[in-house]
């Protein structure tokens, strides 16, 4: 890895992050695109008769576009299994558009009794499912299928809110609790919470969401979600208790917490579980727990992928705070990790490793005007509470951290930080709304990253949209201590 000081970025997201826009931005166009003309459903029953949901999706051919917006109920709760739009269902249809009220909330229930959307073709023709403005919720499933949404297409969610859905199963391999895409999934201004996924027999990934393709995830929230399995399967593990992508993940401005994996023999990825390159930005990944590893965060690999050991992890204006694991408590299993102008604190490890731990090259590791402190461990006699590396396997070698402008608390011996990084107590406030779209750790008063970090990639702002240089330099971490105070009204996104 080249030296910060010859690093230049010439946009304000990284390649990566403004591939995967570009990527997002056309799957989505294309999802959308449909010469359609839009059906209302005009009524809230699940009967067969006339105007319902099911009636309405059942007469249509190759494709469809309903509209709900016009129903004055509150919920359809479905009585005679899932919607299924499946290419061997009783009604397989490719593109399909379903959008709910935009003035008032609208529950499709599965009443706890099956899955409620099916979809998907087989390939190349996978099809493509966008849902608008509703919540789904109480689905069950004892398959191998996604509870509430369960596609082998492309799924597009748009202020959709996915909610207590349940897969309880033993099988090979359970795949997403709420949502279980093999596609790609683009997921805006949605919650996906308090759902599960559990094998009695093998594995099971994603107790959230499972995405077999690439993950675009901005302005939500992935909340509550669990996944439970043997950790034995083809993957080679359970874990993603919120969020698990076999394709690139690009995390938005979201916030992933309260998510939990857990695993008879091991368990990966509380928050999130990515398998080839993943992004965060100006997010926050918190109280997200793990049986064995990366408590919030774990990058693992996919061994048919002929690069993985070139994909990394990427974290930009994000605080990765109060997540916990027997190992590496914040994050984890990186082959290749940069670190920009964030905040990782107060993560712990009941055994080590209770920061960030590097599994990877000596020379790809960038850490850049960010604090890593206050982090904790059972058991540091082999490695750093707050940041560590392998001392023993394939990796092992000294690690030089290029970067600057760094508060790191402690690291291990076999890693060389820069000679200007600050070992101190940063000060930090406990997490809270300090303005944006997602929670904090607000610098106090005479905190040592005040004014101590720089702005080397440009970034226009903090995690919260703030300006990201307030005072004579940048502070360190996600957060910039306003100087003067900014509008936090305008940085939470309304005006």
């Amino acid at each position: 890895m080249k030296d910060s000081n010859t690093i230049k970025r010439s946009c304000k997201l990284s390649p990566l992050a403004a591939a995967l826009v570009t990527l997002f931005a056309c799957n989505a166009s294309h999802a959308g695109a449909t010469s359609l003309v839009a059906v209302p459903v005009t009524s809230c029953l699940d009967d067969g008769s006339p105007g319902t949901l099911r009636t309405i999706l059942s007469e249509a051919a190759g494709g469809a576009d309903v509209d709900l917006g016009g129903l004055t109920c509150s919920s359809i709760t479905l009585t005679q299994g899932p919607i299924d739009m499946s290419a061997t269902g009783p009604h397989p249809l490719g593109s399909v558009t379903i959008r709910g009220p935009t003035d008032a909330m609208l529950t499709i229930d599965g009443g706890g009794a099956d899955q409620v959307f099916v979809h998907g073709n087989a390939p190349p023709n996978i099809g493509s499912l966008k849902i608008t403005h509703l919540t789904i919720a109480h689905g069950y499933s004892t398959s191998e299928q996604a509870a509430c949404i369960a596609s082998s297409g492309n799924v597009s969610l748009d202020h959709v809110t996915v909610t207590d859905c349940h897969v309880s199963a033993s099988v090979q391999s359970v795949q997403g609790g709420a949502i279980g895409v093999l596609g790609d999934l683009d997921v805006t201004s949605s919650t996906i919470s308090a759902s599960s996924a559990s094998n009695a027999v093998a594995d099971a990934a994603g107790g959230g969401m499972f995405v077999g393709g690439q993950l675009l995830l901005t302005r939500s929230v992935v909340n509550g979600n669990s996944v439970a399995g043997t950790g034995l399967s083809a993957f080679g593990f359970t874990g993603g208790g919120g969020v698990f992508a076999v394709g690139d993940i690009h995390i938005v401005e979201s916030t992933i917490s309260a998510n939990e994996a857990s695993g008879t023999q091991v368990a990966y990825g509380g928050g999130v579980l990515g398998l080839r390159n993943i992004v965060l930005e100006k997010s926050l990944v918190t109280g997200n727990i793990s049986s064995f590893g990366g408590g919030g965060l774990s990058k693992s690999e996919d061994r048919n992928d002929i690069d993985h050991y070139s994909r990394g992890v990427t974290i930009i204006d994000t605080t990765i705070s109060g997540n916990s694991a027997q190992f590496d408590g914040g994050l984890g299993g990186l082959y290749a990790l940069t670190i920009e102008n964030s905040t990782i604190t107060g993560n712990h490890a009941t055994h080590s490793t209770g920061g960030v731990y590097f599994l990877g090259f000596p020379d790809a590791l960038l850490i850049h005007s960010s604090i890593i402190a206050n982090n904790t461990a059972a058991d540091t006699s082999t490695h750093a509470a707050d940041l560590s590396t392998a001392n023993g396997g394939p990796f092992t070698a000294p690690v030089s951290v290029a970067g600057n402008s760094n508060l790191i608390a402690s690291w291990d011996t076999l890693i060389t930080v820069p000679s200007d990084t600050l070992v101190s107590d940063p000060m930090l406030g406990a997490l809270a709304d300090n303005g944006g779209p997602t929670w904090s750790h607000a610098l106090l008063s005479g905190s040592p990253a005040i004014d101590a970090g720089d702005n080397f990639f440009g970034l226009p702002t903090d995690q919260r949209g703030a300006p990201r240089v307030a005072g004579s330099r940048a502070d360190i971490g996600a957060y910039e201590l306003a100087q003067p105070a900014y509008d936090t009204v305008f940085a939470n996104g309304f005006d």
